[in-house]
């Protein structure tokens, strides 16, 4: 937590909450030859959390390059699904991108199953925009899909790439899956038109001696003993997981309950304000 950044003596920030990811833009504070990124982090708070949390850096750290004009933003690409009536999948596509160039450029969508073949190839032109925050919306149909679910978690890629006719300047790789999911206040939870019964656990980001750095062969490992177990379901406690879990969770078939944070004072304290209402209410 608090952790702060520096690149070559400029303070780029300040970030007061550990657990979930953050970027800072570091173009413009770059120079020729060697360059110094300092990162200093505050956790003198001790304990700042009921249960056990990591310190230091405990997730991966990456360096990003891209175009200066044309990119995707980041976690610029996200995907929702349905199913039509005759049973293909329709993949809502929403890009968030930055396009300053001037120049007709298109959005090249390839699909992929999990063994590498391809699915679908489209093309699409990229709206002019002269802003650094756009947006656009595309619909993508797949034929005979195969469902993910507990037990055959099959995953789509869907690579996104903005490209002139000669030149590629961004691409990403979106991984999918494509179910449908319901509530029914008899029945329960229904995944993929079928009564799925939750055999979950409360998970910790806890690994014994290697603390919160979990390795991903690691995780993976973890996550196939609780598969052993007949696990399909995790809650996160208290808090969001680095990428890799939420990655390997689509993998292995395991249904996510995600958190935000865990506040119990402020939690006591509106349920006491809730009580309180209904006293007035009854008065009234």
């Amino acid at each position: 937590m608090n952790s702060e950044v520096w690149i070559n003596g400029h303070y780029l920030g300040k970030k007061a909450y550990g657990y979930i990811s953050f970027q800072y833009d570091i173009g413009q504070y770059l120079t020729a030859g060697t360059n110094h990124i300092a990162v200093r982090v505050d956790n003198l708070k001790e304990p700042s959390a009921r249960w056990y949390h990591p310190a230091g850096i405990y997730a991966p750290v990456s360096l990003t390059v891209m175009d200066a004009q044309s990119y995707v933003q980041n976690n610029g690409v996200y995907v929702t699904t349905s199913i039509n009536k005759d049973k293909s999948a329709q993949a809502t596509v929403k890009l968030e991108y930055a396009n300053t160039r001037n120049e007709s450029l298109y959005v090249e969508s390839k699909i992929v199953d999990q063994t590498g073949r391809p699915v679908l190839v489209e093309n699409n032109p990229l709206p002019a925009c002269t802003s650094e925050n756009c947006s656009t919306t595309s619909q993508l149909t797949l034929y005979k899909p195969k469902l993910w679910d507990t037990e055959t978690p099959n995953l789509y890629t869907l690579s996104t790439t903005i490209r002139s006719a000669d030149n590629v300047y961004d691409t990403v790789d979106t991984r999918f899956g494509i179910r449908t999911i319901k509530w029914d206040t008899k029945t329960g939870f229904w995944l993929n038109d079928k009564v799925t019964k939750l055999k979950g656990v409360s998970e910790h980001w806890e690994g014994g001696p290697v603390g919160g750095a979990w390795t991903k062969p690691l995780l993976r490992w973890k996550l196939a003993l609780f598969k052993e177990m007949g696990v399909n379901a995790i809650r996160t406690a208290h808090n969001p997981y680095p990428p890799i879990f939420y990655e390997l969770c689509d993998e292995m078939g395991i249904l996510v309950m995600d958190e935000v944070f865990d506040g119990w004072s402020k939690r006591h304290r509106l349920t006491m304000v809730s009580r309180r209402l209904k006293t007035i209410g009854k008065q009234i």
